[in-house]
């Protein structure tokens, strides 16, 4: 839970619009593996440096996976993958938020 609150990690939620609205790790940027740009630009704020845990709906971690290939695309070094995604931080306890992300609102 420390990583939520440190700077130099950004947390990247690789699920649907509906499954971040309903919960996802505090202050996590919404980028689901299909959606064009979305997200793009709110990840480019941060610039390269940040690490980026990438998580997503199940313990399998493929959407990800997925992501996080497209992250590493677009040229950001450090990219972790959560282990267990969404399902093992939340039975963990640790901090979560509940709402839309921003863009979602604008393209829906």
């Amino acid at each position: 839970s420390h990583l939520c609150e440190s700077e130099e990690v950004v947390f990247v939620d690789a699920r649907s619009a509906s499954a971040y609205a309903s919960g996802h790790v505090v202050g996590a940027i919404h980028l689901p593996p299909r959606q064009g740009d979305h997200g793009d630009s709110e990840l480019l704020s941060f610039g390269i440096s940040p690490t980026l845990v990438v998580y997503g709906d199940n313990t399998q971690c493929d959407q990800a996976k997925r992501v996080g290939q497209r992250l590493i695309s677009m040229g950001y070094p450090d990219i972790f993958v959560l282990e267990g995604g969404w399902p093992a931080w939340s039975t963990l306890e640790h901090p979560v938020a509940s709402g839309s992300c921003g863009q979602c609102t604008q393209a829906y």
